[in-house]
């Protein structure tokens, strides 16, 4: 291949209509007519069928009015026949309804709005040349076959003879005055009436015939790409979203990916999907690979169809023309008549580096989703003869990292995603000279070592895990070292002959998050440059950042935007726990594609996001595209957390929607033999369908995470998640645990340290001196009353002297912001923080800082949004005993506020809320610092009255009972508070909450059910007024199941396990660096 890509294509054309159906497609101008100066026309199994195919009424060209596209393979094009004697007002309407498939079926219809009848001549010129696609693409035609036309009855029979074949095609156009140039009707038209007529073409190779070709005489929803996009539809997902657009958006990708199934003709019960129209409609294995893998929540069969096939053509000997190795998995097969052309003179070329490692992991992803074991089984020698051929022929030099150059001039110069002749290059613009060591090509190979481990502990061959386990650190170990770019913060995207670092800032180190190739200490600098406004546009992150030498938005992969990077990117992001930045990238996504339509292109233009300006359409873009087609798709997978492991008999979800993302429900997902429906309000999920064999965790689980050779175990397989754990807990010194009045952190830890211990749990709590709690805990710290909470020295004595005491735990449950940053990390002893402050800009420094000391804690999706560059290692909501708060089904008194006296509280608002309303309102707020003096004297107190009452600080019963005597909780928050305690409080009295729909409010009230949310004063009172209609046994059952303790502590077990689990391989890695 002479390095052939879209950047060297034949244009369609800025305004091309494209349909596609499989391998068929047609490329037509926006009129339906195909014109000879660009690459128009309809094709077949690679070969031009038909290159004439334009309409002429009374002797002129249709004007074109619209087209729609009702499915992928049908195009109805509008359009008017032009007076003859110049009129404006045109009463000829023609419409052409266009289907593509095994063939070509148009039924034109003439409409005549005028009063009198019109006469017409129809005529369709039509040609075929039989070019091969690859002539039509790079507008190079060289074949002359000179065709032969022989029209016979109402039938056009076009053929020629290539290479030992006669290709033919036959127009069958019944009514019709067939010749050697086309058809010809002459109609009239009756006045107000219509005439139709239907064409059909059908192609053939030595004189037979497609078994799926149209009929003229079949109702048009019955021909065979109709069923077959039915049947599809039938069996795909359903969606349903609140938000128009984004279900426009993911209905339209399921559609396209059908349209894209193509199979081999040898086994045609095997579905594989072709990489894009108009040029990529074919088998490429990367695309397919990782297509089929971004497709899993709507098709997982198409992955194991992908799998059959790629493993038929695996490659079994060295041959330079082609580039086949054996073991090696091909980059593209083709089936087109003369496909030979520019694939090194044979159908099947192997040139790519990242196909076979892909191989690998998507055999041990089809594991996970449950899919036939003994289909598994009989493609592990494929995947072993690929691992044999990563480590062989792959690594070139031996260094453990994959590399490739072409064999030949006519191969591809560049072998990863990126192939185009200048996609690797430095920061200055200079390209990298082969062998080049791609970075995300090294990430695959990790993850296809990964795999295999897991795949042999499904076989329970243990020994054969570790080894593959072993050799995926060992080339972490090593990648780390060679690719990391300390002075820059970030991977290089390759190294090139002589090993140097290529050190372009490039998205290809987003898909090294996505393999998990990254170590921990790196991630946070990777996810914050990916974020910088040089690398993300607004509409998604670029494949070169804007102020490298190689940079240009208007080329393929220099600066322009690619759908399915960006889905592995948020991926990637998602994976190491940057909520925030992962959802920043899939929203950008989602946007792009509104713009489009509802259409993804293949890729975009990386110009910046700009006010009224939307994304620029890269020129001869392939739309629709396999991957770009599957983003979407992919993208809801990450944004919902689902990650399935069939074999361990688990289904992790954990939905960290962006707030305006909506309530979503999927029905009809497969998952091991079962059809699941997903029902998501905010971050609440539901799901129902599952099968016996698995068991649903709301919680993260990354199945590959904890690998780390013979010292580590895969997630769910060893690590006793229902074991007993000695857990050291710190809280701030500053206020008795549990609290005696106001004191939200010290109320959720003292709930934490009691639901672990009646867990059968060890706890050792580190709290202020006079604390109560009743669990063990450390002796000789100091009161709280004792202490100033402006001293930083009591502060850091009281972590230091905390940490002396839980030398012997096995975790420890940090809730003080010094203790990260004051006390190392112990090698086997995990650490887990969180975090209840706002990202703020200084707080978000300081969490910077620990999070290289200690696995953070999100108390709310929306507090882990607005992480920007700290990795969020678990969202867990806060939880209360619910049992310890009294229910009252009937208020007796009118609404109340709990809180302190603070103006971000919302106090001043909330009574003119309740004064809107006209209903009472009691308040329960701290005041113990001068500003809280200052606040109530000076805005508050001249407010009170009989209708508002202050009454002081409560302690906790005073609050239940207030709680419970209210009508309804009012809290009008004015700064995002990450989380709201008096919100779940309220909800387990049974009170309603009234609430400003700010922060974490979102998550916890379900707006209309267990409370209101509401933008304005005036919006709030309506709300208030409303409380009345609700049901509080709704709330109380609300916070059983969503905020009691017994979640909370589960959740944070669930984490402990996981942080235990990993513990060793971070132990090995501070041996290892000398700590």
């Amino acid at each position: 291949m002479t390095g052939w890509n879209l950047d060297t294509a034949g244009s369609i054309g800025h305004d091309a209509v494209t349909i596609v159906e499989g391998s068929s497609f047609f490329i037509s101008a926006l009129n339906g007519d195909l014109d000879p100066a660009l690459a128009h026309g309809a094709f077949y199994q690679d070969t031009r069928i038909i290159s004439r195919w334009n309409l002429l009424v009374n002797n002129h060209l249709v004007e074109e009015l619209t087209v729609v596209n009702p499915e992928p393979y049908r195009a109805v094009f509008t359009g008017r026949a032009p007076q003859p004697d110049g009129a404006a007002d045109r009463p000829m309407v023609i419409e052409r309804d266009r289907q593509v498939g095994d063939g070509v079926r148009e039924t034109l219809t003439v409409r005549n709005y005028s009063s009198s009848p019109a006469p017409c001549s129809i005529k369709l010129a039509v040609e075929a040349d039989f070019a091969d696609l690859f002539e039509v693409k790079a507008g190079r035609k060289t074949r002359q076959l000179r065709p032969s036309h022989r029209p016979e009855g109402d039938r056009l029979i076009i053929s020629g003879r290539h290479n030992g074949r006669i290709l033919g095609v036959a127009v069958r156009a019944p009514g019709a005055d067939v010749n050697r140039h086309g058809v010809m009707f002459k109609v009239t038209v009756p006045a107000k009436g219509s005439w139709t007529a239907t064409i059909v073409v059908t192609p053939s190779s030595d004189g037979s015939e497609p078994a799926g070709k149209f009929s003229a005489s079949t109702p048009q929803h019955e021909s065979v790409p109709a069923l077959r996009h039915r049947n599809w539809g039938a069996a795909a997902p359903q969606i349903t979203m609140d938000n128009p657009v984004f279900e426009r958006i993911l209905r339209q990708s399921q559609r396209d990916l059908g349209a894209l199934r193509i199979t081999d003709p040898a086994h045609p019960d095997r579905t594989v999907i072709a990489a894009g129209a108009p040029w990529f409609m074919a088998l490429f294995g990367r695309d397919s690979l990782l297509t089929s893998l971004m497709a899993l929540p709507v098709d997982p069969t198409i992955a194991l169809g992908t799998l059959q096939t790629l493993a038929e053509y695996q490659g079994q000997r060295v041959n330079e023309l082609t580039e086949e190795q054996p073991g090696r998995i091909l980059h593209e097969v083709r089936l087109g008549s003369s496909a030979a052309l520019s694939l090194g003179g044979d159908k099947t070329y192997y040139g790519t580096a990242d196909a076979t490692p892909l191989f690998v992991t998507l055999l041990g992803e089809v594991s996970r989703w449950g899919l036939e074991p003994q289909a598994v089984q009989a493609l592990l020698p494929h995947a072993d003869r690929a691992l044999e051929w990563i480590t062989r022929h792959g690594d070139r030099d031996g260094d453990g990292f994959v590399e490739y150059e072409r064999a030949t001039r006519h191969g591809l110069l560049n072998q990863g995603w990126k192939d185009s002749y200048d996609g690797i290059n430095f920061a200055d613009g200079t390209l990298a000279e082969p062998p080049i060591a791609l970075c995300e090509v090294q990430g695959y190979v990790y993850s296809a070592y990964l795999a295999r481990a897991m795949l042999a502990l499904d076989s329970g061959d243990t020994g054969l895990a570790h080894a593959w386990g072993d050799r995926a650190a060992a080339l972490k170990e090593e990648f780390n070292r060679r690719f990391w770019l300390p002075q820059r913060g970030y991977f290089a995207v390759a190294l090139d002959k002589d090993k140097r670092p290529v050190d372009a800032c490039a998205s290809n180190m987003g898909h090294c998050l996505w393999s998990g190739i990254v170590d921990d200490d790196k991630a946070a600098l990777v996810a914050q440059r990916l974020m910088e406004p040089d690398m993300f546009s607004g509409w998604g992150v670029r494949t070169l950042a804007s102020t490298m030498g190689a940079f240009n938005p208007v080329s393929y992969h220099n600066g322009s935007v690619w759908p399915h990077d960006n889905a592995l990117i948020a991926a990637g992001l998602m994976r190491y726990g940057f909520i925030g930045e992962a959802q920043r990238v899939a929203m950008a996504i989602f946007d792009a594609a509104a713009a489009f339509g509802g259409r993804l292109p293949e890729l975009f233009c990386g110009f910046g996001r700009e006010t009224d300006r939307p994304p620029v359409a890269y020129p001869s873009s392939c739309s629709p595209q396999a991957w770009a087609s599957a983003t979407p798709i992919h993208l809801i997978r990450v944004l919902l957390r689902f990650e399935p492991s069939a074999s361990t008999g688990a289904l992790w979800l954990s939905p960290a929607f962006p707030e305006s993302f909506g309530y979503l429900r999927k029905d009809q997902v497969p998952l091991a033999g079962s059809r699941l429906t997903i029902e998501v309000s905010g971050n609440d999920a539901n799901v129902t369908g599952l099968p016996p064999s698995i068991e649903l965790h709301l919680g993260t689980q990354d199945p590959w995470r904890t690998w780390s050779g013979s010292a580590m175990t895969p997630a769910g397989r060893l690590a006793d998640v229902g074991g007993v754990m000695r857990i050291g807990i710190l809280a701030p010194p500053w206020i008795p645990v549990p609290p005696p009045g106001y004191g939200g952190t010290e109320s959720v830890v003292h709930t934490l340290a009691v639901g672990l211990a009646e867990a059968g749990h060890d706890v050792v709590l580190a709290a202020s001196g006079d604390s109560t709690c009743p669990v063990p805990r450390v002796p000789g710290l100091s009161e709280a009353s004792e202490l100033s909470m402006d001293s930083g020295r009591q502060e850091i004595l009281h972590v230091l002297r905390s940490y002396e005491a839980m030398e012997d735990v096995d975790v420890v449950h940090d809730h003080t912001l010094l203790g990260p940053l004051c006390q190392p990390k112990v090698p086997n002893i995990p650490r887990a923080t969180t975090l209840h402050g706002p990202f703020d800009d200084e707080l978000t420094r300081i969490y910077r800082a620990m999070q290289r000391e200690s696995a953070l804690v999100a108390i709310s999706h929306h507090q882990a949004s607005t992480a920007r560059g700290v990795k969020i290692a678990a969202v867990i909501h806060h939880g209360i005993d619910v049992r310890s708060v009294p229910y009252s089904p009937v208020p007796t008194g009118g609404a109340c506020f709990l809180g302190r006296m603070h103006p971000n509280k919302g106090l001043l608002q909330a009574i003119m809320v309740a004064r809107e309303a006209g209903i009472p309102l009691r308040i329960g707020a701290k005041m113990r610092e001068t500003f809280e003096e200052d606040y109530f004297h000076d805005v508050i107190e001249p407010l009170l009255g009989p209708d508002v009452e202050y009454l002081g600080e409560l302690c906790t019963a005073e609050k239940y009972q207030l709680l419970g005597e209210s009508v309804a909780l009012l809290n009008p928050i004015q700064w995002p508070e990450p989380f709201g305690m008096v919100m779940i409080e309220a909800l387990a009295a049974g009170t309603p909450v009234v609430a400003s729909r700010r922060g974490s409010a979102p998550e916890i009230i379900a707006d209309g059910e267990t409370g209101f949310l509401a933008d304005s004063v005036h919006g709030l009172a309506e709300a208030l007024q409303g409380c009345q209609w609700l049901h509080r046994n709704d709330c109380r059952r609300e916070a059983e199941r969503r905020f009691s303790s017994q979640r909370m502590v589960e959740d944070h077990v669930r984490l402990y396990s996981q942080l235990l689990a990993a513990a060793p391989r971070a132990a090995a890695e501070a041996a290892a660096a000398g700590l």
